[in-house]
């Protein structure tokens, strides 16, 4: 079914809708756990990438979440509803605890924002050829100054395209008209500063992410380090910028198997950091959507 303006399009029961372009796709919903925002939000990620906006309104369970962190790692924009203004408030919570969303509204400031992103992008893209020219180099310099200044983090060392994405949907958000007026914000705002901080975090992780590593460690890595480790030993391993911990306690799996296999009584210690305080803690919880296991 094509994909028309000021349309709203409902789910048929016992299906899944994907968007491929600019159409709509039903699948047959399988037998097992089913979470269909999460697939209709990834395709969204996948066929339009950082002009994607995802809301998360009222619902139970944690359906949505890892749909809009897809969204979000994709170059678009996260929305949620505010829990407290939720018939069920537990969609909103768990999309919140990902650290991935760009603004918590009232619905009915939702729909503002959602029309503010649209239509400055509109009228950026009428003004300038492309972002080079809405965010010259000079003033994405002075933005990454302040942040390093009053954030304490440089971001100098990131993917051009990405911090312009994510400077435009701030100042979006914030209604400024142009890009000097966003500046000026996040000069006199601790705020926003945190805001743009955050949305440019963007933790890319999953559970056996990029399956290949994990298979080298399991079968030659872990082993020869195992096996140079005495009897009543230590392992340490540190993950590095751990995001949200999937790629942690897939680690932690991945050598509890090899100390197994190798029949040694060896002890562990995992340590995992990342400077994304959010992030952080939700990992710090170790809690997942049954979804992981799919």
């Amino acid at each position: 079914m094509p994909l028309e303006p000021g349309t709203v399009y409902v789910m048929p029961p016992g299906k899944n809708m994907l968007l491929e372009g600019k159409e709509f796709f039903l699948m047959e919903r399988s037998s097992h756990l089913n979470y269909p925002i999460n697939l209709f939000f990834e395709s969204m990620a996948k066929h339009f990438a950082d002009r994607a906006i995802g809301v998360i309104l009222t619902g139970g369970g944690s359906d949505g979440t890892e749909g809009l962190q897809t969204i979000s790692r994709g170059g678009g924009v996260a929305l949620v509803q505010t829990p407290e203004s939720a018939q069920f408030g537990s969609m909103p919570v768990n999309a919140i605890a990902s650290g991935i969303v760009d603004k918590i509204l009232l619905p009915r400031d939702l729909a503002q924002a959602v029309f503010d992103i649209v239509r400055f992008t509109y009228d950026q893209k009428t003004a300038f050829k492309d972002d080079d020219d809405f965010v010259n180099q000079t003033q994405l310099q002075e933005i990454i100054t302040l942040l390093a200044s009053q954030e304490d983090i440089d971001f100098s060392d990131y993917k051009t395209n990405t911090l312009r994405r994510r400077i435009h949907h701030r100042c979006a958000l914030n209604r400024c008209s142009n890009i000097n007026e966003y500046i000026a914000v996040i000069g006199d705002s601790e705020e926003e500063r945190q805001l743009l901080r955050q949305s440019l975090l963007i933790g890319a992780t999953r559970f056996f992410r990029d399956g290949v590593p994990w298979e080298y460690l399991l079968d030659k890595a872990l082993p020869e380090l195992i096996n140079d480790i005495d009897e009543g030993g230590q392992l340490r391993v540190w993950v590095t910028a751990c995001s949200t911990g999937e790629e942690a306690y897939t680690m932690a799996m991945v050598v509890d198997e090899a100390i197994v296999a190798s029949g040694k009584n060896i002890k562990v210690k995992i340590f995992a950091t990342d400077i994304d305080k959010q992030a952080l803690s939700f990992a710090g919880k170790g809690i997942y959507p049954e979804s992981i296991s799919t």
